[in-house]
């Protein structure tokens, strides 16, 4: 049944309600989410060295969360006092379920860890995809709240008056109260009357524990009849119910005296001693933070929070007072303001385009009205398969634009003309083209790509509803609202033009037909030949190396070289060369203000309150200046500390950042205990006194920590006899600092002459050094709590103090020094694992070419491999080089992405063309386009990023649509009749080469918006310019080359003749065609 053009006009007025009704429900946030399947477990020791935790610590649960199913990879760091281990799971498991099961393994491991040891919860596995359908949490705000009492009353309060309201409100996942000091319960003893009276923490600890003790005492047999019958043994102390003075229990027997707790402790409930600090604008303060829903819309449910936080403080009386520290709305805001700006500026151009080139207000209406429907009915598609709006969707709807206004064009002018559909195959051979070229980035699984999904889902989209616009509703609309025909006289003067351009364009033709292999030579030196990418030596052990290195690493070929390069290079060797241009250098995915960062470090040894003293002088340095809008400062452990300082917006734009930085320079560099990196505006700076970076390196793997540091000194040695290798360090830093501790060093052997062991010296030693903390629970009101037994005083002893001190053995009483050194080593900045296999770095600088660098290091492996035992070897040190995109041969797998879009393309083609040659004709305009794409990133100095890959993919799809039009043009007037040959092309030029150009024009007009303003991205630069750029190029390659395909022997003969012969032939054909069509309508 046939639809009529009201009937199919009724139904997409329809759609395009539905779509209106869906906008308000579309998921909006401000970044794309998704869901990660790496997860890690972060741990803690203060004053531990990385070997010590390492042993201790980290293979204990590393060996424990590796029977993990689904484990793809475990990685392991060990750091000064902290360690962290990451694991990948498989896509295909149950991660939620995987989380749980690591959660009850951590805490099943961690009872057996050292005191003091403090070990984070599982994280990682959040959602962040559009197309999950659970509700995840996402930060909305963040209240800073202050009032009178202590940390906690304040944090009851907001719990019972904030909290509780606010999380019932909808669209609100869940509120929470940070930053509150917890309290604990201390027993603080005297470190000299202990030992006076030979009693030690442990044995307080122990006592503690003993009373409330309850342990297995295996099973009896109770009875045998019918069958045999268990019962457990439980050894337990006093009930849990037993109310008892803690202080009053007794705790070790000296002769007839019982010692009680009270005689050698006291109780006290204090407030915790801080693990890291977190201060707004150098204030300790109480954050409230408050998480929405997944799927919410941020913009509005912020504006309702916000109404209901300015009521509730009102009802505080003064007492409390509320300050906002983060609105996610706010950004989310300004990225919408910007990405809607250039929507509607890409559709304004366009539309003014449009009206330019046609004149005609029906017309302007038909477009108007097609891309509205297009869009509105895309938004029903988006509600369904769940694609959230964000900065990446938003700019796909913008570039989209450019390319569903092509399918209109066409279709129009298409049924303008003719009243028919033909024209449709053509429409969807290049639509998908292009959907299938940009199927490729769901292959793509960097972090950059991965955002770019729903950019591509909402192209392939619009371009799917374009189709159903073009087929149906265009045509509907064009028979409601008709088009004024032209003027005879209109007419026949663009006839005439048409007529004049085509008998030149044919002479054209027939020279470049006469001249055909200087045109293809052209093409291919355009294009480039990789002898650039020639290396003028091999390596000896190959057997065609003395041949390969006489003829490429002569005087006479090096000479020449640079020559032959330009020459043969082409536009291939611009674009690998990199442009000169200094527009956009920097590669910045993001739109940031402008801000300074300010990192603190200190030497291992170093204390938490010291690294906050330091921070706390730059924050009231930093407080001084009203030009400064924000500052944070995180300090998460006693080696480092990070500050973040932003701007009011009337100050971003001045001077005044860069003079602050040099302010801080200048203050920084007067704090002697810290060393100091600032970034953020100008050149970083840093007076840290490291090593600095190394350019190569070697790593030896292995099962066993100290036979790889043995192999690690071995390949040390070994490397240092190249007199080119300078500068060699063992360790995993890329960066290494200079770290160093003291190392007691003892002789077994003295040490059993006076009957002791290392551990009476170790008991002694962390005596004289300090007493750690103990850990235990007591009862305390019928309720459970945790205890710490702390030390009244530290001991602070010097070295020689402890080399002196007696130790009292079984039978003597020796000294240190007696037994042996303490001496101070360099010690390593962090131990890495992978898969349970330990890796030592060793890294130096290597003075010459990279090419005998890579000699050098194969030599080496391959003669540290044969003389290593099974379980070790070395590997390359630098496999971080070439990032994502370097696969392991070294090769980039970018080019593998450009020719799957290549195969996908050219099978779509011959599939609708049904000619595999006429495919291959479509194919071989791409690479030919690319090179206004080289020369567009060579001329404006862009680096290939992900946004480059992306202008390149996206070009092979764009790029044949052109020959798609023709083509198909061609081949209904071959079926209608017509001869092959270049007569019936020129026929098919006429009718499409005002769409082409069309189409074309409109697609780079779309891009233009991504090109104005000083906040753009790099990602959106190259994606612009590299498509525009290559467009541009497409349409000189389809009037130069694409007339060559179709050429017959009698359009070959005829363009053998001379100028005159030519010009008599292009004037007959002038004369028995056009004027005749001309006549006719006259006369008509």
């Amino acid at each position: 049944m046939k639809l009529s053009a009201f009937s199919v006009n009724t139904i997409f007025v329809v759609l395009m309600l539905l779509g209106i009704s869906l906008i308000p429900v579309l998921s909006l946030q401000l970044l794309p989410s998704s869901r990660s399947n790496d997860l890690s477990v972060s741990f803690s020791w203060d004053n531990a060295g990385p070997e010590l935790l390492e042993m201790e610590v980290t293979t204990k649960l590393e060996g424990a969360l590796a029977r993990t199913r689904g484990l793809r990879e475990i990685v392991s760091e060990t750091g000064n006092g902290w360690g962290t281990i990451r694991l990948s799971i498989d896509k295909e498991e149950n991660i939620d379920a995987i989380k749980l099961y690591l959660g009850s393994v951590v805490r099943s491991v961690k009872s057996g860890f050292p005191e003091g040891v403090q070990v984070s919860e599982v994280r990682g596995g959040e959602y962040s995809s559009g197309k999950e359908a659970k509700k995840e949490r996402q930060l909305l705000l963040t209240y800073g709240i202050s009032g009178p009492g202590t940390t906690q009353d304040v944090s009851r309060f907001a719990e019972d008056n904030i909290s509780n309201i606010v999380s019932t409100m909808p669209g609100i996942e869940s509120v929470t109260v940070t930053g509150a000091v917890p309290m604990e319960w201390v027993l603080i003893y005297d470190q000299q009357v202990l030992e006076n009276i030979g009693i030690s923490a442990s044995d307080i600890r122990s006592a503690l524990n003993n009373y409330y003790m309850r342990r297995d005492g295996g099973k009896v047999l109770i009875d045998t009849v019918p069958a045999k019958e268990y019962a457990y043994i439980i050894f337990r102390g006093n009930p849990l119910s037993h109310e008892i003075d803690m202080l009053n229990m007794p705790i070790k027997t000296l002769g007839d005296r019982i010692v009680l707790l009270k005689d050698i402790a006291t109780l006290d409930y204090r407030e915790k001693s801080p693990s890291s600090y977190y201060r707004i604008n150098g204030l300790n303060q109480l954050n409230i933070n408050i998480f929405a829903e997944k799927n919410a819309n941020v913009i509005d449910l912020s504006a309702k929070v916000r109404d209901k936080m300015d009521l509730l403080e009102k009802d505080f009386g003064g007492k409390y007072s509320l300050q906002m520290a983060y609105d996610a709305s706010k950004e989310l805001e300004d990225e919408l303001n910007q990405t809607l700006f250039r929507t509607l500026l890409t559709i304004l151009i366009l539309l003014i385009f449009v009206f330019l080139v046609s004149r005609d207000f029906r017309y302007l209406l038909i477009i108007a009205v097609s891309l509205a429907a297009n869009v509105l009915i895309a938004f029903v598609f988006y509600y369904f398969l769940k694609v959230e709006i964000h900065i990446y969707t938003l700019a796909g709807i913008t570039v989209s634009f450019g390319i569903i206004i092509d399918n209109v064009i066409v279709m129009a002018d298409h049924y303008r003309h003719h009243r028919d559909r033909k024209v449709f195959m053509a429409i969807l051979a290049a639509t998908l083209t292009t959907m299938g070229a940009l199927t490729v980035i769901f292959n793509m699984d960097n972090e950059i790509m991965r955002n770019m999904w729903d950019f591509t889902t909402v192209i392939i989209v619009n371009l799917s509803v374009s189709l159903f616009v073009a087929l149906f509703f265009v045509p509907a609309l064009m028979e409601k609202i008709p088009l004024r025909k032209k003027e005879a006289r209109v007419r026949v003067a663009r006839k005439r033009k048409v007529v004049k351009f085509t008998w030149k364009y044919k002479r054209f033709i027939g020279f470049t037909w006469r001249f055909r292999k200087a045109w293809v030579i052209l093409a291919i030196l355009g294009f480039g030949l990789p002898v650039f990418m020639i290396p003028s030596s091999v390596d000896r052990d190959k057997s065609y190396a003395e041949t390969y290195n006489r003829i490429f690493s002569s005087e006479w070929f090096l000479t020449i070289r640079p020559w032959m390069d330009k020459l043969l290079g082409g536009s291939l060797r611009l674009f690998v060369e990199g442009g000169k241009g200094e527009w956009r250098q920097n590669d910045n995915n993001d739109r940031i203000r402008t801000s300074l960062s300010v990192v603190m470090t200190m030497p291992h040894g170093a204390t938490l309150e010291q690294m906050n003293e330091a921070f706390m002088k730059v924050e009231n340095f930093v407080s001084g200046f009203q030009e400064v809008d924000l500052f944070t400062t995180s300090i998460s452990s006693a080696n480092e500390g990070r500050m973040k300082i932003t701007f009011k917006e009337e100050a971003e734009m001045t001077g005044f950042p860069e003079r602050l930085k040099n302010e801080l320079v200048r203050y920084c560099n007067s704090i002697g205990n810290a060393d100091s990196q600032i970034s953020g505006v100008g050149r970083s700076f840093s007076n840290s006194l490291g090593d600095g970076y190394r350019s190569e390196g070697l790593k030896v793997v292995g099962y066993n920590y100290r036979q790889v540091m043995k192999y690690a000194e071995v390949l040390k040695n070994k490397l240092s006899e190249n007199r080119r290798v300078k500068k060699l360090y063992i360790g995993n830093a890329r960066n290494p600092e200079k770290m160093r501790e003291f190392v007691v060093k003892v002789d077994k052997a003295k040490l059993a002459r006076n009957n002791s062991n290392v551990n009476d010296i170790m008991w002694r030693l962390r005596s004289l050094s300090y007493a750690r903390d103990e850990y235990t629970t007591a009862y305390i009101d019928n309720e459970q709590t945790s205890i710490v037994i702390r030390p009244k005083n530290t001991v602070e002893t010097s070295i020689w103090e402890m080399q002196n001190y007696p130790v009292q053995g079984d039978k003597a009483t020796f000294r240190l020094s007696d037994v042996g050194t303490i001496q101070y080593e360099d010690t390593f900045d962090k131990i890495t694992k992978t898969n349970q296999e330990y890796d030592v770095s060793v890294q130096y600088d290597f003075i010459g070419d990279y090419m005998l660098s890579n000699k050098v290091k194969e030599r080496v492996m391959k003669e540290m491999n044969q003389s290593m035992p099974i379980g070790f070897r070395v590997k390359e040190g630098r496999d971080y080089w070439g990032g994502y995109w370097k696969m392991s041969n070294g090769f980039d797998r970018r080019i593998l992405y450009i020719l799957l879009v290549f195969c996908i393309i050219y099978f779509i083609c011959a599939i609708l063309l049904e000619s595999l040659k006429q495919a291959m004709i479509v194919m071989l305009i791409v690479p030919l386009s690319f090179i206004g794409c080289f020369l567009g990133f060579y001329c404006f100095g862009l680096v290939f990023n992900e946004g480059g890959l992306a202008a390149f993919i996206l070009m092979c799809g764009l790029s044949v649509n052109a020959v798609l039009y023709i083509q198909n043009d061609y081949n209904n007037k071959i079926i209608a009749g017509k001869a092959r040959g270049l007569q019936t092309y020129l026929s098919a030029w006429n009718a499409k080469i005002i769409p082409i150009l069309l189409t074309v024009i409109s697609t780079i007009l779309g891009f233009i918006p991504f090109l104005i303003g000083s906040n753009v991205a790099d990602f959106w630069i190259s994606l612009a310019i590299g498509t525009m750029s290559g467009l541009i190029f497409s349409v000189l390659v389809l009037m130069i080359y694409l007339p060559l395909f179709f050429m017959r022997k009698e359009d070959k003969a005829g363009c053998r003749r001379k100028n005159s012969g030519m010009k008599e032939g292009g004037r007959k054909w002038l004369s028995h065609i056009e004027l005749n069509k001309i006549r006719g309508f006259i006369k008509h």
